[in-house]
């Protein structure tokens, strides 16, 4: 599977459905189906959400579930904003990341290090353009955004990390 404008090549998403809920699996799909649907107009600017309304993968998620979160955007920087959760003791901000943790996976010990939590989880690819290296590297689901995965693109990754995984089969 080629993303990011042919840029990337994914080798393999992990497979999340055993740390899922039937409720963590409806946040799932309506998070996917937001980004399949282009609800939200996206950002590469390193930014959870502009001032212009746009949004990074991870500020989808934080928009769509900040009820649940009983969080707030606070418009901290000159093109960005943050994202505050009310405390018990008063609002503090979050790796948004960490925050959607909870409300998207059950149990997420056995993922394979705190980045894989940060980012929910990580996805191996291949870069595909320029001097490529034979080596894959990690990219968590901001990552992916920031490199220029579209929307759609990124919510087939997540359909397929919330079923069954995806592992290419070298030849």
């Amino acid at each position: 599977m080629k993303i990011a404008n042919g840029k990337y090549e994914v080798l393999e998403t992990p497979n999340v459905s055993a740390y899922i809920t039937d409720v963590q699996r409806a946040r799932w799909e309506r998070w996917i189906s937001a980004l399949e649907q282009g609800v939200f107009e996206q950002t590469t600017q390193g930014y959870l959400k502009t001032t212009d309304n746009c949004y990074c993968v991870i500020g989808t998620g934080l928009e769509l579930f900040k009820d649940e979160l009983k969080g707030k955007w606070e418009n901290v920087y000159a093109n960005g904003w943050l994202f505050k959760i009310d405390g018990e003791d008063g609002d503090f901000i979050t790796t948004a990341p960490c925050a959607l943790a909870p409300l998207l996976l059950t149990d997420y010990s056995d993922l394979s290090s705190i980045d894989s939590i940060a980012f929910l989880f990580t996805v191996t690819v291949r870069r595909t353009y320029g001097r490529t290296s034979p080596n894959p590297r990690q990219l968590g689901l901001a990552a992916l955004s920031d490199v220029g995965t579209s929307f759609a693109e990124v919510a087939s990754i997540m359909r397929l990390a919330t079923t069954t995984g995806y592992k290419l089969e070298l030849q």
